[in-house]
């Protein structure tokens, strides 16, 4: 398992008239937890499988995407409703390192389908 850790700044919920969030497969929508900076944090764990030419395979509920392009979905929606108004697009990289436990990364909504990394994408947090 890896634990994903994701900031999100620049998200903005239209007054009040939009929700969201981390998306799940079944739809619903995790809050994450506002920072002092206005930034939103999400966290998942998802499961990871080496495949034979050296990429990840990911999986877990959060985990959106054909086997060779998974992302995590933050979607906007209006409160209690079922259809999206937006979903930002977050891509996991395709390649992890066997010791890795932990993918952290910072994105700037930028109103678009996707948003832009901080940095130079995910940071890779090494176990013992």
């Amino acid at each position: 398992m890896v634990r994903i850790t994701l900031t999100v700044d620049g998200l903005d919920d239209r007054d009040g008239q939009l929700e969201y969030g981390l998306q799940d497969r079944a739809g619903a929508l995790e809050p994450g937890t506002a920072l002092a900076d206005g930034a939103v944090r999400y966290t998942t764990e998802v499961g990871t499988r080496p495949r034979p030419d050296g990429t990840v395979s990911y999986s877990g509920d959060h985990v959106h995407g054909p086997a060779r392009e998974r992302f995590l979905y933050l979607s906007f929606r209006p409160p209690g409703g079922t259809e999206w108004t937006r979903r930002l697009k977050v891509p996991l990289p395709e390649r992890l390192g066997e010791s890795v436990v932990e993918l952290v990364g910072r994105v700037t909504d930028l109103g678009t389908t996707r948003g832009r990394f901080h940095d130079d994408g995910w940071t890779r947090r090494e176990g013992e």
